[in-house]
């Protein structure tokens, strides 16, 4: 810097200067985005001429510094974005930054046409521009929200955001419907449009608003967000008035101000059926969801709280955009800066929950963002600011009677395992179907658990009625939205790189089994069908000593439990990468292994519906849905229990016995290729599902037990002894009909009632009911772990067995 020995930041360059050949782009005595504290990298951005580039560049070079250039013209940008006169469209778009008049325009455009919005003029500009409040009032929530944008007018970004989220709210109601019904939405998408107005025509990097100087001689405008009445002029203001953070002559000088001032404190604060319990003012850049205090380092009283709201926020961009922002307060952030709106909203309005919002980018393009970077930005806060939706929480009664009771009660009619594609989710579902055995239930004590999905308003509305009846409440899901986008398919992405951090395509786990094939001279793939969309079922083996006894292990058989195939292929991983370690395991059989039977409802579920069980094999049935239960489509007692012969159900068991073309190739593999082999016996047959935690045998259809039901179950207490020496997880062993409820026409009935094979289960990997089966992918590696050791440890013990 010293050696550089440049004056001025661009963005302090007033329309009255001259811009020199050489300006900071990035004001390097602030925090900039890209520094980083665990490798003290700092970043020195400069804007320059050609002239002045070409000297900076040798100089960096002589001293041995990296330059990459961000902006090649940095002229053509700032015109890409200025409005063409000749071009006199009032249309509202996302694809161009849009006048205060349009913006207003489509304002008054959405009040007119959706019922349930409004528009009001707040108050009027320096320069007579109205400021006008959308309001969005859905379902008289009993909590307010407001959410601005452009008090710095060069910040285009922000009013296109704001703008964006309305558009989004009353063109996808249904989509959004939670969390819009959950309160009483204001947003002012244009704080000072005499600023933002005169960026437009005038100068691109304008910030403060327009009002005249009370000064003989003085610079027009005021910083707006160093105008606010609280720590006025303490820190990070100037009273210069050419100054771009010039407080102003007095506090809350500005009309726009004032404006916003009054209608937070005198309309809304007052009122009784309505409390404002959210503030949110979106500026740019810096990718930053800053919580207060911005004019001091210190933190405020609940600030965990702040933090946590912030944080499900930015994870929602990152599931959605891969985009980063950071946590924390602003003024460890961006610098300390007193005055500003988010301080005041929170220390003087006594608002909860208050946040600046700094948008998108980190300081390539700053406040010259493109306009092709407007929707993305949009979709991403869209889900920041939805990220706290649907909730999860838990009751405990002491006996099945009060537990019958409260379910009459509550009067819920559907599960929300059951909820189909076609059906809307409403705002209350059972989380777990209470008319199934509970993972968590105790037969000691008689304690009863009860899982309920929920909307935050019937959340608010179960808490009341368990309180009233001195019942337990706990949250086990603080944002069921945020759980299923975390580990959403993102079409961006094409790794086919193979990895247990994360839930992985069909095509990548067959490529993966293709590149254990090519690697170790002791496994092969051998495609075994195809599915009803043309997938490959491929199964891998692992033969490394010709034994006589073979096991097979599948998952994948149910879409949604992702878990399933990625425990499979960890296993594989496992026994591939580390054979000195389960050399005597895995050299006592011959492996077989099918990671997913289900590869177009696995497929389905990862890009379309989140919850699909089911095959996606065509109905025979005029109007019939798609799909059946490959789980209950077997030749075993088929149709006796726990089945449906209506098209649309969950558990519809198909047309008749085998008509789907995964469990064919799975029979037709078991019982003409291996069964009738002299050399080897199949003596194992293993099927990953989740979630229950229980390594269960058969029968499933029903509670009797079967042969051999003692031999079955000292395996089967072997392989959770084992699970439960890794971790402390706890597995429970019994027949699946008694454990969890009977079905019949299972893959594991048909392997032990029909295939024969001795060594049967069904094994329901985690959890026990919080995350079900949408477990997120930090799990996969510690239930791949412990998973091996179960499997190993029940393999062997089949080996003493068969002896």
């Amino acid at each position: 810097m010293k050696t550089l020995n440049i004056s001025k930041c661009f963005d302090d360059v007033d329309s009255k200067d001259k811009v020199e050949e050489i300006h900071w782009w990035h004001d390097p005595r602030r925090p900039h985005p890209e520094d980083s504290i665990e490798t003290g990298n700092h970043h020195m951005d400069i804007f320059a001429s050609p002239r002045k580039a070409k000297e900076i560049q040798t100089l960096l070079k002589r001293s041995n510094l990296t330059a990459v250039t961000l902006i090649d013209d940095v002229h053509r940008l700032f015109k890409r974005g200025m409005p063409k006169k000749r071009r006199r469209s009032n249309r509202m778009t996302w694809t161009n930054y849009q006048s205060a008049a349009t913006i207003n325009r489509f304002l008054d455009l959405v009040a007119k046409k959706v019922p349930h919005a409004t528009t009001e003029v707040i108050g009027k500009t320096a320069e007579g521009r109205e400021l006008k409040v959308l309001k969005l009032n859905t379902n008289n929530a009993a909590k307010a929200f407001w959410i601005d944008g452009g008090i710095h007018a060069r910040e285009w970004i922000s009013p296109a955001v704001v703008t964006f989220i309305i558009k989004e709210f009353v063109s996808n109601y249904s989509r959004h419907k939670t969390v819009i019904d959950s309160y009483q939405w204001y947003f002012l998408p244009l704080m000072n449009p005499d600023g933002y107005e005169y960026s437009r025509t005038k100068d691109r990097m304008w910030r403060k608003t327009r009002s005249p100087s009370l000064r003989k001689g003085g610079c027009v405008g005021v910083d707006a967000n160093r105008n606010w009445n609280h720590k006025w002029m303490v820190v990070g203001a100037s009273q210069d008035t050419c100054s771009e953070v010039y407080a102003g002559p007095y506090p809350e000088s500005e009309k726009c101000v004032v404006a916003v001032r009054d209608y937070v404190l005198k309309k809304l604060k007052p009122r009784k059926d309505v409390q404002l319990v959210a503030f949110y003012t979106f500026h740019s850049y810096y990718q930053g969801w800053m919580s207060p205090w911005g004019w001091t380092y210190a933190t405020p009283q609940r600030h965990d709280e702040l933090i946590r709201v912030a944080k499900a926020g930015v994870n929602a961009i990152k599931r959605v955009s891969g985009n980063v922002f950071v946590t924390g307060t602003a003024g460890s952030l961006t610098g300390k800066a007193s005055g500003a709106s988010d301080d005041w909203a929170f220390g003087v309005a006594k608002i909860p929950f208050v946040y600046t919002i700094e948008l998108r980018d980190r300081g390539r393009y700053k406040f010259v963002l493109p306009a092709r970077q407007i929707q993305p930005s949009g979709v991403e806060m869209v889900a920041g600011v939805e990220a706290s939706a649907y909730t999860v929480i838990r009751t405990v009664l002491d006996s099945a009677e009060k537990k019958l009771e409260l379910m009459k009660t509550l009067n819920i009619s559907k599960s929300f395992d059951e909820v189909d594609s076609k059906d809307k989710v409403e705002e209350i579902h059972w989380w777990h179907d209470p008319r199934r055995p509970h993972p968590e239930d105790s037969i000691e004590t008689g304690n009863q658990h009860m899982d309920i999905f929920a909307s935050p308003r019937k959340a608010k509305e179960i808490r009341t009625l368990f309180n009233q009846n001195n019942l337990t409440v706990e949250t086990l899901v603080d944002d069921v939205h945020r759980l299923f986008k975390r580990g959403a398919f993102r079409k961006r992405r094409q790794t086919m790189q193979m990895s247990w951090t994360e839930y992985h395509s069909a095509d990548t786990i067959n490529k993966f089994l293709d590149d254990v094939a090519m690697k170790f001279h002791y496994a092969t793939t051998e495609v075994i069908g195809r599915t009803a969309e043309g997938r490959e079922l491929k199964v891998l083996k692992l033969n490394t000593n010709n034994a006589d006894k073979a096991f097979w292990i599948d998952g994948g058989i149910h879409a949604r439990e992702w878990i399933s195939p990625a425990v499979v292929t960890f296993i594989i991983h496992e026994f591939v990468n580390n054979y000195c370690k389960h050399q005597d395991v895995i050299d006592s059989y011959q492996w077989h292994f099918l990671p997913i039977v289900n590869p177009d409802g696995y497929e389905y579920s990862r890009t379309n519906d989140r919850m699909w069980r089911k095959t996606r094999s065509s109905s025979l049935r005029k109007g019939g849905c798609v799909g059946v239960d490959a789980n209950r489509n077997w030749n075993h007692k088929w149709m006796v229990v726990g089945a449906s012969q209506d098209t649309c159900s969950e558990v519809y068991a198909g047309p008749y016995p085998e008509s789907e073309k995964c469990v064919v190739a799975v029979r037709d593999y078991v019982l003409k290729k291996l069964k009738p082999r002299k050399d080897v016996q199949l003596v194992a047959f293993y099927t990953f599902h989740s979630y229950y935690q229980g390594w269960m045998s058969p029968w499933g259809w029903t509670e009797e037990l079967p042969e051999r039901h003692k031999e079955l179950i000292q395996v089967a207490q072997k392989g959770v002894e084992a699970v439960k020496s890794v971790y402390g997880t706890e597995f429970v062993t019994g027949n699946a009909g008694s454990l969890t409820g009977t079905a019949s026409g299972a893959s594991d009935d048909w392997a032990f009632g029909v295939a024969k094979i001795p060594f049967v289960y069904t094994i329901e990997l985690r959890d026990r009911g919080r995350y079900k089966f949408v477990l997120p992918a930090d799990q996969i590696h510690p239930s791949g772990v412990e998973m091996v050791a179960g499997v190993k440890a029940s393999a062997l013990e089949i080996l003493k067995i068969l002896k």
